[in-house]
């Protein structure tokens, strides 16, 4: 009877311990990935918020990019020929 009983408090404590490293393990591996896909900025990196609505600032200049597509003229402001 001593025997069986010790038994099964081995198995017990070793499924405890095992459900409590399968835990540990799941965290640390999520923490990890958190870490390197989403890594901290130091503080002395961070910007300061734009005070401008919607990042106006930041913003693509759009008139530089229309004259840099415009077609070709010829000397007269018309469009050159073929």
């Amino acid at each position: 009877m001593q025997e069986s009983l010790l038994v099964l408090a081995g198995v017990a404590v070793g499924t405890v311990f095992t459900g409590a490293g399968c835990l540990l393990g799941a965290y640390l591996v999520n923490k990890t990935y958190s870490d390197v896909t989403n890594p901290p900025i130091p503080i002395f990196l961070q910007q300061e918020e734009n005070t401008e609505p919607n990042g106006v600032s930041d913003a693509y200049d759009w008139d530089e990019y229309n004259t840099y597509i415009k077609p070709p003229r010829d000397d007269e402001g018309g469009e050159p020929e073929a």
